[in-house]
């Protein structure tokens, strides 16, 4: 994702001086939270669990499994807990605002 964001921009930003500034990576989330809607941030982290159990499943029921296959499991695991935390995220920043 990065890589697609960064492409796009990088012509742009030939010229401009470095600054020490940086974005962290709870701030560059906290953001991309912000800018997407409650219902993408749930079928984002629906798509993920599933994506997670079907690729547990296929390692499960293999008769020879593939450790390899877990990484994938645990890859998508890993994002849905990312998209699980920005949807409570945002879901939490709504509640306060109101």
């Amino acid at each position: 994702m990065n890589l697609c964001d960064y492409l796009p921009v990088r012509p742009l930003l030939v010229g401009l001086p470095r600054t020490a500034e940086r974005i962290g990576l709870v701030e560059m989330l906290g953001r991309q939270a912000r800018s997407m809607s409650v219902k993408a941030l749930v079928t984002m982290a629906l798509i993920e669990a599933l994506a997670s159990a079907f690729t547990l499943g296929s390692w499960l029921l293999s008769p020879r499994p593939n450790p390899y296959v877990l990484t994938g499991t645990a890859y998508f695991g890993l994002l849905t807990i990312l998209f699980l935390a920005m949807l409570f995220t945002k879901l939490k920043a709504q509640r306060a605002a109101v």
